[in-house]
């Protein structure tokens, strides 16, 4: 599979991500296993109604 980078990625994306989760009271998580894969967990509280 290609990177969508075309470039192998800089490794920015996740990073980002986690920030704004962060910021927003949320968290991501990344679990990783070789040969089966990344799993990438974003999680946010919910907007007040």
């Amino acid at each position: 599979m290609v990177p969508a980078t075309g470039e192998g990625g800089k490794g920015l994306g996740l990073a980002i991500v986690k920030r704004i989760a962060e910021l927003r009271g949320g968290e991501v998580t990344v679990t990783s296993t070789t040969g089966a894969g990344t799993q990438v967990m974003l999680v946010l509280p919910a907007a007040p109604a």
